[in-house]
This record gives C-alpha cells, sequence and structure tokens, in this order.
C-alpha cells in the first residue's frame, strides 16, 4: 500500500493493532484473539509481528520506505514482497 503520512499510519496501525486480526479474519483466518503484537526487524525493515499463544506468526506489517506500507501473513510473505517491490523499483 501506498501512504502520504507515515507518522500517521504507523500510529493508526498501533491502534488498529487491538482489532485488526478480527478485522482481517476473512484474510487471515486463524488469527484470532490471544495474540500480541511486538516489534522485530525483517529483511532490515522494523516490523510489527503479532504472534498466537504458541508463538505461531499470524501477521506482520512494516514499511518499505516512507511511503511503502506492507501487511503480510508471516515474514516469508514480507520478505517476497520487499523483494518483489526493490526488483520492480530497479
Amino acid at each position: 500500500m501506498r501512504t502520504t503520512s507515515y507518522e500517521r499510519t504507523f500510529a493508526g496501525m498501533l491502534v488498529w493493532e487491538k482489532t485488526i486480526l478480527t478485522d482481517l479474519s476473512s484474510l487471515y483466518p486463524g488469527a484470532g484473539g490471544g495474540a500480541s503484537f511486538t516489534d522485530s526487524v525483517v529483511l532490515n525493515h522494523d516490523v510489527r509481528i503479532a504472534r498466537g499463544t504458541d508463538g505461531t506468526t499470524l501477521l506482520v506489517y512494516g514499511y518499505v520506505d516512507k511511503e511503502t506500507f506492507i501487511i503480510a501473513r508471516n515474514e516469508s510473505a514480507f520478505t517476497s514482497l520487499v523483494h518483489r517491490l526493490s526488483t520492480k523499483r530497479n
């Protein structure tokens, strides 16, 4: 996704963390209650990762740059999208 305000979208995402898994449950089945978000790094990009109570990754979101935002199923999907976007730009 493209964004014109990194600061606003990041702040909005932090607020949305409370309901994002429920709101996007049709796209991310099995990502129900009991999850918690933590800061992490994937491919040198700061991300937030929701993990279930068993430690399974349920959702990853982060920025490729200040204008490009990704929501992905897991770290592997996030990495794949970052690679695709970087290839497209070169």
